[in-house]
């Protein structure tokens, strides 16, 4: 009975004990500051006049491009880049031999964002295409680094390409076409019989 009583209080007092213990643990590691983790990169995507992100242009669309997160106030060179189907990786080179259009941006002094940006404009060459943002004035210009550069170069469309442009097909032109060719086969076939 005296072990039963005495394992009462004990319980009583372990369980607020522990409760304790885990809070102070949980406070405190939310204040240990993250010196030692990679920032996280900024965002950049290719969007219309509105800021909307596009992933699919026409030929005679302008395509404009807004990022947020980057370095507060810093100059960054967006450049629009022909896919080469393969994922940059930290350190490796901006593909600068397969650049269609850039443009020098400054990022804003409070939340690091820009646009949106109009970078190429119209006529656009069907294919795929990435964007990047390359900061001019920290990390190794022409790389890219994690935490200072962004990059988009991944579509839920296109698996390596941020966005790309389609040709366009006149569709009158196209229907035109197929009634023609398909009068010219009711004619033949009605004379072979």
């Amino acid at each position: 009975m005296i072990n039963h009583i005495l394992g009462r209080k004990l319980r009583k007092i372990i369980i607020p004990l522990i409760l304790v213990t885990v809070l102070v643990i949980s406070v405190s590691a939310s204040f240990i500051p993250l010196a030692f983790a990679d920032p996280d990169p900024g965002e950049v995507w290719a969007t219309d006049a509105d800021g909307i992100k596009k992933e699919v242009f026409n030929p005679t669309d302008t395509v404009y491009v807004k990022g947020v997160g980057l370095r507060k106030g810093l100059k960054y060179k967006i450049s629009i880049v022909e896919d080469t189907g393969t994922q940059i990786k930290s350190g490796d080179p901006i593909p600068t031999n397969n650049i269609v259009a850039w443009k020098v941006i400054t990022t804003d002094l409070q939340d690091g964002s820009f646009g949106p940006e109009d970078i190429w404009i119209q006529p656009l060459m069907p294919g795929c295409y990435d964007v990047f943002a390359d900061c001019l004035e920290e990390g190794t210009q022409g790389y890219y680094d994690p935490g200072i550069d962004a990059k988009d170069e991944e579509s839920p469309l296109v698996t390596t390409a941020g966005f790309f442009v389609i040709p366009e097909i006149p569709l009158g032109t196209l229907t035109g076409l197929l009634a023609s060719f398909s009068a010219t086969l009711i004619i033949k076939r009605k004379r072979i019989f």
